[in-house]
């Protein structure tokens, strides 16, 4: 009697999917958390808007390693797609950096962490206004619990510390940059059938670059050495920056938004800060306090309760 034919694989459970899809912004979030680090240990060396412009530029080499021949055969539906994947840049990639950096001429990095954790917030508003798709109860549960874990690390453990925060014009710049982002994370779910993801990434990247590049070039004053990353230190920055928390951390990202949604994936952002305070900590030797273990609790909990859905795997609007 012969063998049986052999059976393919069963599809991968949902739950997989959503635990592996979870795990991937969790890592988005970590590589992301390193920007801050990055930030502040370079920010005597390069200006950050030119630093943003470089780390644009080695996410398209990178991404384009990869799939640089794909682009190249696809140059027609890249054109097709021209207006859309230059919305995208624009609010996702290199200007919204700017609005970032010209906010803290204004505002303290505090108030940017703060408001840092709007950008759920913001994600499903955007998804329910224009996507007619609203945030269930866990969801909402999930981030309130989590947006606590934020402002417990802001604060530092002292209530009373929010009260000295003071609102200023580049808080709403802040607050136009964040939104803008959140408006990037809902229009990647719509990328346009036909592209690779590291094609995906490559087209984003040199688009960023180039809306970035008349900021970059002000910036420098005209200066050629402060344009290009001219030292080890800066070029490995920009290295992290383009490669690391780009290209690597972008890829995982979209997966991730993929799989669970938008508004599920954006909860992952409330990590960010985590991570930033951890590798502060590791890197620059910036003491932990009791506070920051209890914001992290309360941000792990609250990822833990916004992604406990009876229909785990299933993509959230």
């Amino acid at each position: 009697m012969g063998s049986p034919p052999h059976a393919a694989p069963p599809p991968p459970p949902a739950l997989s999917r959503t635990l592996v899809a979870c795990l991937l912004l969790a890592v988005a979030a970590a590589l992301w958390g390193g920007n801050s680090v990055i930030g502040r240990a370079l920010r005597d060396d390069i200006s950050p808007i030119v630093l943003s412009f470089w780390r644009w530029i080695f996410t398209f080499a990178g991404a384009s390693l990869i799939a640089g021949r794909e682009l190249w055969h696809k140059r027609a539906l890249v054109r097709q797609h021209l207006p859309f994947l230059a919305l995208v840049a624009l609010v996702g990639t290199g200007p919204n950096n700017a609005f970032a950096f010209w906010a803290l001429k204004y505002t303290t990095s505090v108030n940017m962490q703060l408001f840092n954790s709007t950008i759920p917030v913001w994600v499903m508003l955007i998804s329910w206004v224009g996507l007619g798709s609203r945030a269930g109860a866990s969801e909402l549960v999930g981030l309130a619990v989590s947006l606590a874990g934020v402002v417990v690390i802001v604060a530092g453990g002292d209530w009373h510390n929010l009260r000295s925060l003071a609102i200023n014009g580049g808080d709403l710049i802040i607050l136009v940059s964040f939104f803008f982002w959140a408006l990037y994370v809902v229009l990647i779910k719509f990328r346009p059938e036909g592209f690779s993801l590291f094609a995906f990434i490559a087209v984003l990247a040199a688009l960023g670059a180039l809306e970035l590049l008349p900021f970059a070039l002000f910036a420098a004053g005209g200066e050629i050495a402060a344009f290009f990353p001219t030292t080890p230190r800066v070029l490995g920055g920009a290295l992290y920056l383009g490669i690391v928390a780009s290209l690597i951390a972008n890829g995982a990202h979209y997966h991730g938004i993929a799989v669970v949604g938008p508004s599920r994936s954006a909860i992952f952002v409330h990590l960010v800060p985590v991570f930033g305070v951890a590798l502060s900590a590791a890197v620059l030797g910036e003491h932990l306090e009791p506070f920051h273990a209890a914001g992290f609790a309360l941000v792990l909990v609250g990822l833990w309760i916004a992604n406990r859905q009876q229909n785990a795997g299933a993509p959230a609007g």
